[in-house]
């Protein structure tokens, strides 16, 4: 009788040893989960700081172009402007053809540094 209890005793143990290696690998499974998503969450934050810097790269990109843009309009408003005062002393007799005064030049001497 008592080898039999020594031998259910035997087998408890065995069993209880076999569970307890179970659960310890259940437990590094476990952390090894967590350390993948650990990592995983790592690398959101990571792609998330990326995408929020590209998007501040892209609001300056487009503040740059519409800086540009302002600048190119008020080039093309002075050209404009320059045109327009061109074509009004055209209109007046007050221009130059080939260093001499136009024929209808009503400003004398508006030529004179273009002459040999």
């Amino acid at each position: 009788m008592s080898r039999i209890s020594c031998g259910i005793s035997h087998t408890s143990c065995g069993i209880s040893r076999i569970s307890y290696s179970i659960s310890h690998i259940s437990y590094g499974i476990s952390r090894i989960s967590y350390s993948i998503s650990r990592i995983s969450y790592s690398i959101s934050c990571i792609s998330c700081s990326i995408s929020r810097i590209s998007y501040g790269i892209s609001r300056i990109s487009y503040g740059v172009s519409r800086i540009s843009c302002g600048i190119s309009c008020i080039s093309y408003g002075i050209s404009c402007i320059s045109c327009g005062i061109s074509r009004a002393w055209h209109s007046k007799g007050w221009c130059c053809q080939e260093g001499k005064p136009h024929a209808r030049a009503q400003v004398p001497g508006l030529c004179q540094e273009a002459q040999p």
